[in-house]
């Protein structure tokens, strides 16, 4: 920590210039630099490295220790350098400067390292005396593992979460990944957990969920992400993916009595229960219909998404019931969306079922030259449309 004596002109000298943008900042010039105390030097130093003019910033320490030759200001000096990302530079002043001291030798180890100098880095970090700090300790796991020596490197970085009383967010992420680029999924699951417990954000569960998959256990994942209530909608997402509608379901319906006054939601909850009466057989008007009916209410509200459009017209269109609507629904939606092929689809099909086979196959080839006869549906539609004829 530096002591600072501040002397009473600083005060006038930052408030005059404390809102000036970083771009505009300037050091002081070759001539004059030599004439500004240190604790001027090195309180500008600081300001400009807080507004991130780092370059400037650089130049100060840089002076400061040649004015000085106090080795504090020499490793400030290469910690900016470092956060610059002038790696080679680092390299050179360590050099010319003749500078020592395991901090300084530990930022040009990792310098060595950036620019691919494996070995020298390794040489550095090795003869070290003090211990590695938690981002030394990664990089010369990394060496390790670059050379092949993936036992050596996992072992580094275990012996750093052993060793520390302090949870070791980095090289406890580097271990999991490496553990599961090594598909030695269990221990790396069991990390990624630690990882959550610690740090519950959302792209620590996609590790997890990643692993459980390559397990084959993805109902225990469902339960691991229920527990840590993790977010409802990227569960929901997931269950209609693996297609576990009847858990969709239930918590989509806990989500609405949480927003009763989300129209989107109703509606996911309608197209869920209608994708598990279709799973269960149960296709009849007796359970379809009223679905159909629920399903007007609500898009009467929230009528300018398309796709609720296009979903709840050709809903009707499969049930028989009311064509004529569910093409009026469907042709709001190509409105909305008129390069949207899988709604065209359903419009060429509504065309077709009312006998207009001329606008049925003028809009079914435009899906064809686009999508072509890939998805089972289309190719259906166009089988029945190709031999279509006009009703009278």
């Amino acid at each position: 920590m530096f002591q600072l004596f501040v002397l009473p002109i600083v005060a006038i000298l930052f408030s005059s210039c404390s809102s000036v943008r970083a771009d505009r900042i300037k050091t002081p010039t070759t001539n004059n630099i030599s004439l500004v105390s240190e604790n001027t030097l090195l309180l500008l130093a600081m300001d400009y490295e807080s507004r991130n003019f780092r370059e400037g910033s650089a130049e100060l320490f840089l002076h400061l220790f040649q004015k000085t030759n106090k080795p504090e200001y020499a490793t400030e000096y290469l910690k900016t350098l470092e956060k610059l990302s002038k790696y080679k530079i680092i390299i050179q002043k360590f050099k010319e400067l003749n500078l020592s001291g395991d901090e300084n030798r530990e930022i040009l180890a990792k310098a060595h390292y950036r620019i691919h100098n494996n070995n020298q880095a390794k040489d550095i970090f090795l003869t070290l005396k003090k211990d590695l700090n938690e981002d030394s300790n990664l990089f010369l796991a990394l060496i390790y593992l670059e050379e092949g020596k993936t036992d050596k490197g996992i072992k580094l970085l275990q012996n750093r979460l052993d060793s520390s009383e302090k949870f070791q967010l980095f090289t406890s992420r580097a271990l999991a990944k490496i553990y599961m680029l090594n598909k030695q999924y269990q221990k790396s699951l069991e990390l990624y957990k630690k990882i959550y417990k610690k740090y519950p954000v959302a792209d620590t569960m996609f590790d997890i969920e990643m692993i459980y998959q390559k397990l084959d256990k993805l109902d225990e994942f469902f339960i691991f992400a229920e527990q840590n209530s993790f977010d409802d909608n990227y569960l929901l997402d997931l269950y209609v993916e693996k297609r576990l509608f009847p858990k969709a379901l239930k918590l989509i319906n806990k989500m609405i009595l949480q927003n009763p006054k989300d129209i989107e939601l109703q509606i996911k909850s309608i197209v869920l229960q209608e994708k598990i009466y279709s799973e269960n057989n149960q296709t009849s008007s007796k359970y379809m219909i009223p679905l159909i009916k629920k399903l007007e209410t609500l898009i009467s509200v929230n009528s300018d998404n398309a796709f609720n459009l296009n979903y709840l017209g050709y809903f009707m269109l499969e049930q028989n019931y009311q064509i004529k609507t569910g093409i009026e629904y469907i042709q709001q939606a190509v409105k909305i969306k008129p390069d949207d092929m899988m709604i065209l689809d359903s419009l060429a099909y509504g065309q077709f079922l009312l006998g207009d086979c001329e606008n049925a196959l003028k809009n079914m080839s435009k899906v064809i030259d686009k999508l072509g006869l890939k998805e089972i549906e289309i190719s259906e539609h166009w089988e029945k449309i190709k031999l279509c004829k006009e009703r009278k």
